[in-house]
């Protein structure tokens, strides 16, 4: 069959994607790909295209972007079966409101290919899947893991990006070697995976992880790779060590990883910093420890482990990254300028922000109080945990209400993270300038929920 996906913007060269294609290519279909934000006639090349089945990457921040271009394609293409699949309609299910045909739920793979089989006139099975029926019902087949072996993926697909110079050409590309995590965050889609399809941390071999880089690397521009996994396998000694002796020997790029606070040590960082890590990120969420612990259910992380892991990481000369969410049920504003200091006073290199969103099925159920404070505050985050006097400019700024000058932080906050982007991958400011511009800012956007898409 001829299988088309649609995402919405450049930011979201999705790794999930690339191993997607891969895997429907290797059972005889043709896949291609379309970035609605960079096509000028996205429908018209649709028509070009001319698929068998539209899947639509339709992601939870990105809800009005789904139902709006659901709605544009289904209303052009009546006879095209058109569904969606990432984090919208794995944790909203059929309350996502998307004019579609079907809906695939959890890891897409498994499931797209038995969906292929079934609109093929074969016996499938339709377990996380939702079919449309005649009356504009859905019905559902039920949840499984439906766990795909990372192993056994083809390499993956980025000749399916080759349409976006940009992208291809951008000397920074995203890796994800596993999916999952051990910890159930009370606030992550990782716990609710878990508790709705059962999916368990999983990891590529060593030596696999390593080609999936090497076969990117023989054919596209890359200087530096960001492993996007939601926790990189620094827990697994053994696999650690394998991963940077190969590393070291066959692909000599610098890279980046996630990681938690609790399993970085001396030794670690180490041997990170041997293998070529130039950063290290952690999610620290609050300055408050006993919120983390508690309301946040992150446990064993502690203000002092993420200080220890600190010391390890700058003691070995790695850069260290921290996430951070703004406007948490349980926060005032004040608790955001508490935690930009905290970033400040630990001296983090690459402090980023989220705005809290609410995940179905995970254990927080309500939105901030401050969604446009929230966003706000998101927007200058990086530049107030970076700087003492722009973080005081911003407490004054947003006490007193004064808007108009929220454009110039902003500006300032942009310029802030094309430089860090600059010193820590090594790229040239206008690059970094460019691709933030094009693809939107990326402390914004965490539309990509690994393993989904």
């Amino acid at each position: 069959m001829r299988i088309l996906i649609v995402q919405e913007s450049l930011l979201d060269e999705s790794p999930i994607i690339c191993d997607f294609s891969a895997f429907l290519k290797s059972y005889g279909n043709e896949v291609f790909l379309l970035i609605q934000r960079s096509e000028k006639n996205l429908l018209g090349e649709i028509k070009k295209i001319s698929p068998d089945i539209i899947f639509i990457q339709a992601e939870i921040l990105g809800w009005n972007w789904a139902r709006r271009i659901t709605r544009e394609i289904k209303r052009e293409f009546k006879e095209v079966k058109i569904g969606a699949f990432g984090s919208l309609p794995t944790f909203y299910m059929t309350d996502s409101n998307l004019d579609v045909d079907f809906l695939i739920l959890g890891e897409p793979e498994l499931p797209a290919l038995n969906l292929i089989s079934y609109l093929s006139g074969e016996k499938a099975d339709l377990r996380n899947i939702f079919l449309r029926s005649e009356d504009g019902k859905y019905i559902s087949y039920g949840f499984s893991p439906l766990e795909i072996d990372l192993n056994s993926l083809p390499l993956p697909d980025r000749k399916i990006y080759e349409r976006y110079k940009l992208l291809t050409d951008f000397p920074v590309k995203r890796f994800i070697i596993s999916r999952g995590c051990m910890l159930s965050c009370s606030f992550c889609y990782i716990s609710a995976l878990k508790n709705v399809f059962g999916l368990r941390l999983r990891k590529k071999f060593p030596e696999r992880a390593v080609q999936d880089v090497i076969s990117v690397k023989e054919k596209y521009p890359l200087s530096f790779v960001h492993f996007s996994d939601d926790i990189f396998p620094v827990y697994d000694r053994r696999w650690l060590s394998d991963f940077c002796n190969m590393w070291k020997k066959e692909v000599k790029l610098p890279f980046s990883i996630f990681a938690i606070a609790s399993f970085i040590n001396d030794d670690v960082a180490r041997i990170l910093k041997d293998a070529g890590c130039r950063l290290v990120i952690f999610g620290l969420e609050t300055y408050n420890e006993e919120r983390r612990a508690g309301f946040l259910e992150k446990k064993g992380v502690s203000n002092s482990v993420i200080e220890n892991a600190f010391g390890s990481l700058k003691k070995a000369g790695i850069y260290v990254g921290t996430t951070n969410i703004i406007g948490l049920p349980s926060e005032e504003i004040d608790d955001w300028f508490k935690t930009a200091e905290y970033n400040f006073a630990l001296k983090t290199d690459l402090p980023l922000a989220t705005k809290f969103t609410y995940i179905p099925h995970t254990k927080i159920s309500s939105n901030s109080c401050f969604d446009w404070e929230a966003e706000e505050f998101r927007d200058i985050f990086p530049l107030c945990a970076g700087s003492k006097l722009f973080l005081n400019i911003s407490k004054f700024v947003m006490r007193n209400n004064i808007d108009f000058l929220l454009p110039v932080l902003k500006l300032f906050s942009l310029s802030y993270l094309s430089l860090k982007m600059k010193r820590i991958y090594s790229i040239r400011f206008l690059d970094g300038v460019k691709y933030l511009i094009s693809a939107g800012l990326i402390n914004q956007r965490t539309n990509v929920l690994n393993g989904l898409s």
